[in-house]
């Protein structure tokens, strides 16, 4: 009994991983991403060589317990510095700040 829950189980995970978020409401597909980060966590790892070889201004962000976050500088105006993230998050800087 308990190979077969077991197995169940498998199935069921992997059936999640293959959904295609980008053919159901838009609320929904975030909350699923956002489900499935908390609990399979996030598997993109950022490393040294791949800042290296990025050609733009860039720095790895982290709030609270979230995941870091690669953003690259996408303008500078004045004093402020406006970053961007590749899921569309925007952080500006006005001196540092």
């Amino acid at each position: 009994m308990k190979y077969l829950l077991n197995t169940l189980a498998i199935i069921l995970f992997a059936s999640c991983s293959a959904i295609d978020t980008s053919r159901i409401a838009p609320g929904y597909g975030a909350a699923f991403n956002s489900i499935k980060l908390a609990i399979f966590g996030d598997n993109n790892e950022i490393d040294k060589n791949l800042i290296a070889n990025i050609p733009y201004a860039s720095m790895l962000v982290k709030i609270g317990k979230g995941p870091t976050a690669l953003m690259i500088l996408e303008g500078v105006n004045g004093d402020e510095y406006t970053w961007v993230s590749a899921d569309g998050v925007y952080l500006v800087l006005k001196e540092g700040k």
